[in-house]
Parts: structure tokens; C-alpha cells; sequence
């Protein structure tokens, strides 16, 4: 399936494997070994591909049907329409920050950002917190909802 996904979509392009294979640092061999589903892409391989065939990670592996390439407006264009609480806009423009610095994790995240509505304010506030831990935008310290418990993260 990840092979087809990668010929479709490059014969779309009008490229050949050895233009796809210069456009992402790769051999034509790897490119043609993917097609045949020899192997799989992997890491930043899987990312450079996906942005060559302007696609996503998660069509390449068979997570979507899209082959659209999402991009991190589209994350929570759902609740934006919607009046939230504060702290479900916090982690809504989390979500946002977090797909800018990793394109490939909006196809995740789109999820989770249309089921936000279905969250306790504390659970918001629970998961803005992490999400401000791990993007180095709080330390620890700053947190006490996640430092109370010896930093477990449990609320």
C-alpha cells in the first residue's frame, strides 16, 4: 500500500524515481525498493517524501485516506468557530504551536483537537500544562498541577 501511495502520487508529479530520489537526498534505488514495498520509509526519510509528493505522513502509511497535506490551521479550524474557555484556547494554540514545529504530527492531531469540546476545563488545563512542559515553554516549577505528584502528570 505504501509503495502505490508513493507511485501514485509521484507519477501524479510527473517525476521519476530518480527526480524524487534527488529532491528528498536519496538513491533512486531506495525510491524504486519503497514502490516495490521492499521497505518502508522511515523518520526523516518519511517526512522529506511526504513534503515531495506534497502529502502527508499519515497517507503515505495508510492512516488516512487524504492525500491532502494538512497544515497546522486546519489542526483546530473546528473549535476555533466555536467560543471556548480560556483553557481550552491555551490548548488549542498549543496544538498549533506544537503541528508548526512538526507538520507531521497535525494528521494526529486534528483528532484531538475536534474532541476538545469533550474535555473537562481541568483536563484541558492538565494537557496545556504537558504540552507547555514539553515544547520548553514552562519549567516544571511553573506547573504545579503536574510537580504536585513528583511530576507523574497525574491531575
Amino acid at each position: 500500500m505504501v509503495g502505490d501511495r508513493i507511485k501514485f502520487l509521484r507519477e501524479g508529479l510527473n517525476q521519476s524515481q530518480e527526480e524524487l530520489a534527488s529532491a528528498i537526498g536519496m538513491h533512486s534505488n531506495t525510491v524504486a525498493r519503497w514502490e516495490r514495498g521492499e521497505l518502508v520509509p522511515r523518520g526523516t526519510s518519511l517526512s522529506k517524501l511526504a513534503q515531495a509528493l506534497n502529502t502527508s505522513t499519515g497517507y503515505l502509511l495508510g492512516e488516512t485516506d487524504d492525500p491532502a497535506r494538512a497544515d497546522a490551521s486546519s489542526v483546530s479550524q473546528k473549535s476555533a468557530d466555536t467560543p471556548q474557555t480560556q483553557a481550552g484556547q491555551d490548548l488549542d494554540t498549543l496544538i498549533k504551536e506544537l503541528a508548526s514545529k512538526n507538520p507531521d504530527l497535525v494528521i494526529h492531531l486534528r483528532s484531538t483537537a475536534q474532541n476538545l469540546k469533550d474535555l473537562s476545563d481541568e483536563a484541558k488545563q492538565a494537557i496545556a500544562d504537558g504540552l507547555k512542559y514539553v515544547l520548553g515553554l514552562a519549567e516544571l516549577d511553573d506547573l504545579p498541577r503536574l510537580k504536585k505528584d513528583g511530576g507523574r502528570g497525574k491531575i
